[in-house]
């Protein structure tokens, strides 16, 4: 596009690419900055969504060529997450709001959009991936740095845990969770000395931010996670490298590992208990086991088609409070569940497109590892099973930063 203009009235103007570098810069950036909201013509749309709209269309109009053939390479894993993103219509035809209409394009179809289109634009320019991981991992950075500020001045919540200005601890620690095994993907395969200090540095902290959010679930998988990679790494190692460790030394690897990975688990349990209240009974997993309760006995007599609106939840969840005990909670915007969630919203259809498109990312995800042996690729795997994971307990998708951080991941494990 800049080159038909510089062509056409003899403007010295940059390169496609570096336009492209600057829209991106802006865009990803504005991912941590999404609860800023404007109102045009009545609508209230993040600056999010608005800099990802200007990105689908400057991408789909230097890209639109190249559609067809780059579609083909991955064919089967974007027909099933266009047809994910497509099943939420039926929902939206059936009850037609302006938060529904909001929901499926802020929190599904953009973000499927700029993955799609920034993998076309990646198999032609290679550079701008390591640019976007560049980018994730100064995010990660900056929001770190900010929550830390926060935890320095004491600003946390009721009971004590560090949320920053995410609506929730947990919110804050499933952004950062899977950006932690980017930012280690990053900096496996770094040259430069001072970027890789700098990944490092990053990961650190943000290991520090995690553990001040006390999020049960996001810190348990991290840990469960990146004890099985630790693992499959040093086996790797060894393979490499041509030699049999002994096993003696095998023994003392796994002794560490997993007295590491149990002390930390009891570590942070330890410091979640004696922040909450002691009452079971008021917990939030009893809270949860109400919500899902709620929720499935709802889809038993709603199994095929939706007959609620995307995220609506809430509605649910109020016109049954006469059928059970009193409420935990009054409010319950999603299912904390993300299969629960996206069945309530869209149907059975949306779960079995949503489990076909991750089942066939693990497949083209765990092949390219097996046959390259590329560490960054277990890095993208285990990001990608950190939210999967978390989504037994939380909605990690149901976001709209969460959402892009999704599909920018899905995009990651079909690089080459």
């Amino acid at each position: 596009m800049f080159t038909q203009l510089k062509e056409k009235f003899n403007i010295p103007l940059q390169s496609d690419l570096s336009y492209i570098k600057l829209l991106l810069c802006v865009t990803f950036f504005s991912i941590s900055l999404y609860f800023i909201r404007l109102n045009l013509f009545s609508i209230s749309i993040s600056i999010l969504t608005i800099n990802l709209f200007i990105l689908c269309t400057i991408l789909l109009y230097s890209n639109f060529q190249s559609i067809p053939q780059t579609f083909k390479k991955n064919s089967i894993f974007w027909t099933f997450s266009f047809l994910f993103v497509l099943s939420f219509l039926p929902s939206l035809l059936l009850h037609p709001t302006i938060h529904g209409l909001g929901v499926f394009l802020e929190w599904l179809l953009l973000p499927l959009l700029t993955a799609f289109l920034l993998h076309i634009h990646i198999s032609k320019h290679k550079k701008i991936f390591y640019y976007i991981q560049n980018l994730l991992v100064s995010i990660l950075f900056f929001v770190t740095t900010i929550t830390l500020i926060y935890l320095f001045l004491d600003n946390t919540t009721f009971d004590g845990r560090l949320a920053a200005f995410y609506p929730s601890p947990n919110h804050l620690a499933m952004f950062i969770a899977p950006l932690i095994f980017i930012t280690l993907a990053n900096s496996w395969k770094q040259k430069n000395k001072y970027l890789k200090v700098f990944s490092i540095t990053t990961v650190i902290l943000t290991c520090i931010v995690l553990f001040f959010t006390n999020s049960l679930t996001s810190s348990f998988v991290f840990i469960f996670i990146l004890f099985i990679i630790s693992i499959i790494l040093i086996k790797n190692y060894y393979i490499r490298s041509g030699r049999t460790c002994p096993s003696t030394t095998k023994s003392l690897m796994l002794f560490i590992l997993g007295l590491f990975f149990i002390l930390s688990i009891l570590f942070i349990t330890y410091h979640k208990i004696s922040n909450i209240n002691p009452d079971f009974s008021r917990s939030s997993l009893s809270s949860r086991h109400e919500i899902w309760t709620v929720a499935t006995n709802h889809l038993q007599k709603n199994t095929l088609i939706n007959t609620s609106g995307i995220n609506d939840f809430q509605q649910i969840y109020l016109d049954a409070q006469r059928y059970y005990p009193p409420y935990l909670h009054w409010s319950a915007p999603t299912p904390h569940n993300l299969l629960l969630t996206l069945w309530t919203s869209g149907g059975f259809f949306t779960v079995l497109f949503f489990c076909l498109l991750c089942s066939r990312w693990l497949y083209l995800s765990a092949s390219s590892y097996i046959k390259t042996k590329n560490a960054t690729i277990l890095f993208y795997i285990a990001a990608f099973l950190t939210i999967l994971l978390t989504s037994l307990f939380d909605t990690p998708f149901w976001k709209n930063d969460l959402s892009i951080i999704f599909w920018i991941l899905l995009l990651f494990g079909l690089q080459k």
